[in-house]
């Protein structure tokens, strides 16, 4: 199994959410909700 890096420039993201939505929405809906919650998750703990 390989190893690999998170995505954390806005820019890349977005063009990942762009490709995934023309190809498959379900890939994309998964991607989406995956992507707010680590976002969610990791905003909470900037302010403790």
């Amino acid at each position: 199994m390989e190893f690999v890096q998170p995505i954390r420039e806005k820019k890349k993201i977005e063009t990942i959410k762009k490709l995934l939505k023309q190809q498959k929405l379900r890939d994309y809906c998964l991607f989406v909700v995956v992507y707010s919650e680590k976002e969610t998750v990791s905003g909470i703990f900037d302010y403790v």
